[in-house]
């Protein structure tokens, strides 16, 4: 004998004052724009930080940045200029060539290094081909820095972007 389903009980969706509830997913600097956006509320209202709504700070960023937005659309040269680089296929071409070389030294010392862990001899031609890769993947990327900063030097946009070694 099979049980009859038991009929669901209709709910009825609680009420929503600002149209239709949405999850949002904030990252750092959204968290950070929203806890300023709460002080400042808080200094101008005189009340403290804590007793300005989350929902408040957001909904004044986003009322306020597109005000600004459809400011802008009617204004272009007010417009913040780009800072992307269109970068020449001959940069593109010298970073695969890093890759290749990189991937070939890699390939080469997996090799030995596996030939070693089951205790096969390595010869001294697969040695001198490791060592030939390692330091073809050094010059490749020494060759691509050098390409990279004298591009950099070179572009319009070179007073704005820094050449550097990478140690922060």
């Amino acid at each position: 004998m099979s049980a009859l389903p038991v009929p669901r009980k209709h709910r009825r969706p609680k009420p929503v004052n600002y149209g239709i509830r949405r999850a949002l997913r904030l990252g750092p600097a959204e968290e950070a724009a929203v806890a300023s956006m709460r002080s400042s509320l808080a200094k101008a209202r005189g009340v403290d930080a804590d007793d300005v709504k989350f929902s408040d700070a957001v909904r004044l960023l986003l009322v306020g940045n597109e005000k600004a937005a459809r400011a802008m659309a009617g204004q272009p040269e007010t417009w913040t200029p780009s800072r992307t680089v269109e970068v020449p296929m001959e940069l593109w071409d010298g970073l695969s060539e890093c890759r290749n070389r990189l991937s070939h030294s890699q390939g080469s010392l997996y090799n030995i290094s596996r030939k070693l862990n089951f205790e096969q001899g390595v010869s001294p031609a697969e040695l001198r081909d490791a060592f030939r890769a390692v330091q073809e993947s050094k010059d490749a990327v020494v060759r691509m820095e050098a390409a990279l900063v004298a591009f950099v030097d070179g572009h319009p946009a070179g007073a704005d972007a820094e050449a550097g070694d990478g140690r922060g």
